[in-house]
């Protein structure tokens, strides 16, 4: 409701809110993405991993995401994965600088959406999941 108010009070020529989507639409919208897009919350315990990661990755869309200081998820993207950059929430000038980066950076975005992508097809899907809980048990 928050980015909705703020747009009604600010309307720009670059955005509309469109409200919540199917599946299905969400998932053709993000073809035609960029980069994708996550912002965590200070409320939120560690560790938390952004559902939002395994669409992108999937899709191959790089990821920039503006994370709480607490939290492990920045860390995790551009260290472990290398899906992507993270910047604290609250740090505007290396959100921008971050954000600018990997938004003029095509050969960046390309290893970062590669990354992902593998770390997706390694880690995350339906029969890896499957492989580890079989390990567990």
């Amino acid at each position: 409701a928050t980015l909705r108010a703020y747009l009604e009070g600010n309307p720009t020529s670059n955005i509309t809110y469109i409200g919540k989507l199917s599946r299905t639409h969400y998932l053709a919208l993000l073809g035609a993405a960029d980069i994708g897009l996550i912002s965590t919350t200070p409320h939120l315990t560690v560790p938390t991993f952004p559902s939002k990661s395994i669409d992108y990755f999937r899709t191959r869309l790089p990821i920039f995401a503006a994370v709480e200081r607490a939290g492990d998820y920045g860390y995790i993207l551009e260290n472990d994965i290398g899906g992507g950059l993270a910047a604290p929430a609250e740090d505007r000038e290396q959100m921008a600088a971050k954000l600018t980066q990997l938004v003029t950076d095509a050969a960046l975005r390309a290893r970062c959406a590669e990354a992902g992508h593998a770390y997706y097809a390694n880690h995350l899907t339906a029969d890896k999941a499957l492989e580890n809980l079989d390990k567990l048990l």
